[in-house]
């Protein structure tokens, strides 16, 4: 026998020789890596893939678990013959030729952890050169530095880093390989040994070292570039503010009035201590004073800054001449700020023109104006504490200076949902930017003044006592019973934050988001070939027109939309800015300059970089448990933010290239309507070239001049606001949609989020249940839809498809190309349904090529479940027994062939159910019934129903298992450590535990106690419906680092009702009402059955010779419900051998099952013939349900309930 060779002789030469070693390794490999026996039958062919398979185990902890997990399942030959490969290939001599050294980097590379450092290592002071330097270095200089002995310290301890976060992983590879040793008999547990695969540990080491070297290289180097922008973009700044303050603001400081003014504003105003402000204000509103802190000087800088806005705003308040009134107690009263701002814009005594002027002389935005505004709002926030000693008088006065905020925020936003655009003539006037156009400015006034408007709503819900719990309370703020509804509320939202923690969801988002990512590289392939053909046809038109100019710049146009969008295609195929971790200087440096309050827009930057998704925007999250749902989900926040700068980045430069290069195109200015000047020129030119480009020329570039000074801060909103909603929907995290156009919109997904994840604390408690994710889930729709073809063409509310309105035919463009983007994927997904599906597998559902177990890929798709259900249904319409698509032969059209599953019985005739179609659209949103039996309850309860025994059993089965999930679900979390028990401990931790239980607090315990690892025997495990034996987590270690499920291979029975249709409802038990353990025995005794009688009837001839799957079908569904009531009756008989509180307790649950009207009327005629007043006491009448069955059967004239006999298979 080969395995008692000596070590010398374990050659390859021998063991081809040998045919124990032969028939071993093609039985291991055919069973663990589902191998065809046919693949290997050349000799040289088996001891390779045997080499292979063992250097893998030696350096790939994917292979490591899956041996331990195959040991762990494996028959007692099995583990035998696996235990003499792994000893065979321990004493061969090291075979290092070109074949080992290809086979370890193979098993190195495949490794999850070889990439699992890169992302956290080496960025942390990627920008550390510029830090310490600081702005002496220019762009050339830094790439000399990268050469020097800094960047190569960074790049060794990003190295480092990476090798350090893969040791854990080698350790675990380490521990399973010893634990394998172990399950086969190869070794004794006292001699467990981690020195075996030291060798390969290092090469493992060693790899993940030199990636993550090579990454943090590129990070360092990307990282200082961005730090050198945004610190050039702040000395512009800070030029500019200087130039300002000493051109304009000491002039007009020489003016005693406005001096006193100003001195107020600043003063009262910009200065306010941080502890008289509402936070949330603060935090939302003053973003300017954030370096202001309570006892830390202000630099010269910010004090010029401030100087700068409060003598603007007192040059704007001087136009306006202030209303004074006296008092009941004679003081005099003087107008408001933001009252005489609202005043003079109403009365006309100050127009935007004068006030952009004002405001450019000092080098103020319209959002520093804004402060003013929410310092105001602020100061009334300063009242919140002592609401009961405000007077009416008092509380009225305040009522009235929001009103008049509330109407100088409308009038300054021009916001185009609520009001007309401005003007022309003011347009002429506001904007100096040739990027600007009407859209940029109502968008740019809208977006500045929102964090104003909000501050105003948080101090007017509060003074009105009209906050969202409140409401439902009737408490002031700070009552008690308001106080432990917004802990709930919060406690809420955090729990939804922890339940998406584990590694396995990292792992699916990230797989989720390069896959779309590539589904947004054909959006703008097809939206490319979209505007060609819009281009050529316009041309042509011109031409038809005798060279019509209005038709020829339009193709023009469109020719330029064309070549932008295939760039943006062309990078998202590249990936660009999605390689381990890395990324562009220019993306990192939008992300710096969007940050810096100074500098770019922080509304957006706050918005489109959450920490928590879909909850993050919805609560405070800076301590308690959303601290911790933070923290801990710090993994999915990088891959998140990875994605949303990648796409925000590529909008922003297709944006900047697309509307410089329109507007050059003109020769016009978009607002005046004039020729286009030669600074203009210059400057389109620039932006038109690109983001990386206009950053480098602006800020990198030595000869930069004055008029390119603060360029970033001075790009048109709408650039920013439409590049960051890209980036959102990319994410599915877009929202706002109850401002929004369309009835899509406004009534549907405004009103579904707010009921499950609003500010209305019950509402978004119960709603939550179900719907934990409702933005997520609007999106995903919204995606699908888009992509559905033809269907995607509709409007669907009119706002279903990015903004809609204001768009033109290049939405109309989007949505051509969106359809050609839905058509590749719908062919994709396809592809892969008739290459790793076959005539068994469900729509979710793919063979896994190494093992033969079944992939169930609903998780790890996602939004794309719409896109694989689509193409199951086209996979069976285009199925051998079907004709070809569009067929006409009567027209002599032959219709079209897809490829087909030639060689695969693949059932033709069922059809779709609802429930299907909208699983596949919007996801696993529902809890498996248990949100609608308890709602089913309430309902029967409120029409007077309360009474009926078996309502209650239901209802508060269901409640309890509602309660069990809330509690569970904070501890989702601890998956990862059931998945590495169930990977390491054996077969006892891989069971689903059964949660069933007679006793509710029990059963609320158990359901709330899944995700902690268990050990768990066999006879308490969760019963299978189609084989004799409990449900076993297959290959946990795969769903712990890579997030795939996968199930055992089905049994034959199984194969054939799922190639039929048939889902879990129609082939499960009746459920059974009253005693939760029985419905666990009853699935045992149908699991038994359909394993062996209604195997015997597939394999009848009776049944083989049924014309079609339709007959098929319905005879199996006969005799399926026949065996299901033969199972419920089995496990309700009561038995003479049984206890008398056993027999009881089943009587208790048979009169439970009579069917609803039976059940009523026999009560009724029991109670009249034997009613007392002791009857219908359990505790006096120990035999009352014996009694009731017993009379229903006389009554009825039927055999006790559990009689099996007198059913049988047809």
């Amino acid at each position: 026998m080969y395995y008692n060779y000596e070590d010398k002789d374990l050659t390859k030469e021998n063991l081809i020789d040998s045919p124990e070693f032969l028939y071993d390794a093609r039985s291991f490999l055919a069973e663990r890596e589902n191998k065809d026996f046919k693949s290997l039958e050349n000799p040289e062919d088996v001891y390779d893939a045997f080499m292979e398979h063992f250097r893998y185990q030696n350096v790939n902890e994917v292979t490591a678990m899956m041996d331990l997990h195959h040991a762990h399942k494996a028959t007692a030959k099995q583990k035998k013959q696996m235990a003499h490969l792994m000893d065979t290939y321990e004493r061969m001599d090291s075979d290092l030729g070109l074949k080992a050294i290809q086979d370890y980097a193979g098993g190195v590379f495949k490794a999850p952890s070889t990439y699992a450092g890169i992302f956290s290592f080496g960025a942390g002071k990627a920008g550390a050169v510029v830090a310490n330097q600081g702005i002496r270095l220019s762009l050339k200089n830094i790439l000399k530095k990268q050469m020097g002995k800094d960047i190569r310290k960074q790049a060794l301890k990003s190295a480092a880093g990476s090798a350090i976060v893969d040791l854990p992983f080698s350790a675990s590879l380490v521990v399973g390989n010893e634990l394998t040793r172990v399950e086969t008999g190869l070794k004794e547990a006292e001699d467990f040994d981690f020195s075996n695969v030291a060798l390969s540990t290092a090469i493992s080491t060693v790899a993940a070292g030199g990636i993550g070297a090579v990454t943090g290289s590129q990070r360092v180097v990307a990282g200082n570039i961005s730090e050198l922008v945004l610190l050039n973009a702040r000395k512009q700044e800070s030029v500019l503010i200087e130039k300002a303050h000493k051109t304009s603001t000491k002039y007009h400081l020489k003016n005693a009035k406005i001096k006193t003014q100003a001195k107020i504003l600043k003063e009262e105003y910009l200065k306010m201590p941080l502890k008289e402000s509402v936070p949330e204000l603060l935090k939302s509103g003053k973003r300017l004073q954030k370096s202001l802190g309570e006892g830390k000087p202000i630099s010269v800088i910010e004090e010029k800054t401030l100087d700068n806005i409060a003598v603007a705003s007192a040059r704007i308040l001087e136009k306006i001449k202030p209303i004074t009134s006296k008092t009941k107690t004679g003081k005099i009263k003087v107008e408001t700020v933001t009252s005489r701002i609202a005043r003079g814009i109403r009365d006309g005594k100050i127009e935007f023109k004068d006030m952009s002027k004002i405001l450019d002389e000092h080098n103020v935005t319209f959002q520093q104006f804004y402060k003013l505004f929410v310092a105001e709002a602020s100061g009334y926030g300063r009242f919140l504490g002592k609401l009961g000693q405000i007077s009416k008088a008092e509380k009225k006065q305040i009522f009235a200076n929001m009103h008049e905020l509330d109407k100088v925020f409308i009038q300054l936003a021009a916001d185009p949902l609520k009001s007309p655009p401005p003007k022309l003539k003011e347009l002429k006037k506001l904007s100096k930017n040739p990027l600007m156009d009407s859209g940029s400015v109502n968008l740019a006034r809208g977006e500045k003044i929102k964090e104003a408007r909000a501050s105003l709503e948080k101090v007017k819900e509060t003074i009105e006592g009209d906050s969202f719990l409140a409401k439902w309370y009737g408490g002031g703020e700070g009552t008690a019973v308001e106080k432990l509804s917004g802990a709930v509320y919060n406690i809420n939202k955090a729990r939804i934050g922890l339940m998406t923690i584990q590694f396995a969801t990292t792992a699916r988002n990230v797989g989720n988001g390069y896959l779309r990512n590539y589904i947004y590289g054909l959006d703008e392939l097809g939206t490319s070939v979209a505007e060609v053909a819009k281009g050529v046809g316009l041309t042509g038109a011109s031409m038809l027109k005798v060279n019509d100019e209005q038709l020829k710049l339009a193709g023009k146009i469109a020719f330029n939309k064309s070549k932008n969008n295939f760039r943006n295609a062309y990078l998202s195929f590249l990936g660009k800015d999605l390689w381990l971790g890395t990324q562009a200087w220019e993306t990192l440096a939008v992300s710096k300059l969007l940050r810096d309050p100074k500098l770019g827009n922080p509304n957006i930057a706050g918005n489109l970089f959450k920490e928590l998704g879909d909850i993050g925007n919805t609560t405070d999250a800076r301590g308690g448990l959303m601290w911790l749902a933070r923290k801990a989900n710090y993994l999915n926040m990088l891959s998140d933010n990875m994605f949303k700068r990648a796409i925000f980045t590529r909008e922003l430069d297709k944006s900047m290239r697309i509307k410089s290069q329109s507007i050059l195109a003109s020769g016009k200015n978009a607002i005046t309507g004039k020729k286009l000047t030669q600074d203009e020129i210059n400057m389109l030119e620039l932006s038109g070239k690109g983001l990386k480009n206009y950053l480098e020329e602006a800020f990198l570039s030595t000869s930069h001049k004055d008029k390119q000074m603060g360029a970033f801060k001075n790009l048109p909103q709408d650039m920013l606001a439409d590049a960051m909603e890209e980036a959102l929907r990319f994410t599915y995290q877009a929202g706002s949609f109850n401002v929004k156009k369309g009835w899509f919109n406004q009534y549907l997904a405004n009103p579904f989020i707010q009921l499950t994840s609003g500010k209305n604390a019950v509402a978004t408690f119960f709603g939550s249940q179900a719907v934990p994710f409702s933005r997520y889930i609007i999106n995903q729709l919204i995606h699908n839809l888009e992509r559905i073809p033809i269907f995607g063409m509709l409007d669907l509310g009119s706002g279903i498809q990015s903004k809609g309105a204001g768009r033109g035919t290049y939405e109309y463009t989007r949505r051509v190309g969106r359809q050609m983007s839905g058509l590749a994927t719908l062919f994709a997904f396809y592809q892969l349904r008739i290459n790793y599906g076959n005539e068994n597998t469900g729509p979710y559902e793919y063979v896994n090529p190494m093992t033969g177990n079944i992939i169930s890929a609903e998780a790890n798709l996602g939004p794309y479940m719409g896109m694989a259900y689509m193409a199951d249904l086209l996979a069976r319409a285009t199925a051998p027994k079907r004709k070809p698509l569009f067929a006409f032969p009567k027209l002599g059209i032959e219709g079209i062939k897809l490829p087909q599953l030639h060689d695969l019985n693949i059932s033709t005739d069922t059809e779709p159910k609802g429930r299907d179609l909208a699983k596949a659209f919007l996801g696993g949103f529902g809890r498996g019934g248990v949100g609608l039996d308890l709602l089913d309850g309430l309902a029967n309860i409120a029409v007077g129903e309360s009474d009926d025994a078996r309502l209650t059993e239901r209802f508060m089965e269901g409640g309890a298992k509602v309660a069990g999930n809330f509690i569970n679900s904070f501890s989702v979390g601890a998956g990862v450590l059931r998945d590495l028990y169930g990977a390491y401990g054996g077969p006892e931790y891989l069971y689903v535990p059964d949660t069933a239980r007679v006793n509710l607090f029990e059963y609320f315990l158990a359901e709330a106690a899944r995700n902690i690892p268990q050990r768990v025997d066999a006879d308490e495990a969760v019963p299978q419906l189609y084989r004799e034996k409990p449900i076993m987590r297959i290959n946990p270690y795969n769903r712990l680092l890579l997030g795939i499920t996968e199930k055992e291979a089905k049994t034959f029975t199984q194969a054939e009702l799922d190639r039929l249709g048939f889902d879990y409802v129609e082939v499960a038990p009746k459920r059974i009402l009253g005693n939760l353990p029985l419905n666990t025995k009853s699935k045992e005794k149908l699991s038994k059955l359909i394993d062996t009688e209604l195997a015997a009837i597939i394999r009848g001839e009776e049944y083989q010779k049924l014309p079609n799957d339709a007959e098929k079908k319905l005879y199996l569904k006969k005799q399926l419900n026949i065996l299901r009531g033969r199972a419920r009756e089995e496990t309700l008989y009561v038995g003479d051998e049984l206890e008398p509180s056993k027999k009881q307790e089943l009587f208790k649950t048979q009169y439970l099952n009579i069917p609803k009207l039976e059940r009523k009327a026999v009560t009724l005629l029991y109670d009249k013939e034997y009613g007392g007043n002791f009857l219908f006491d359990v505790e006096k009448n120990p035999r009352l349900y014996e009694n009731m069955m017993g009379y229903y059967t006389d009554v009825y004239k039927g055999k006790p309930i559990g009689d099996a006999s007198r059913r049988k298979i047809n």
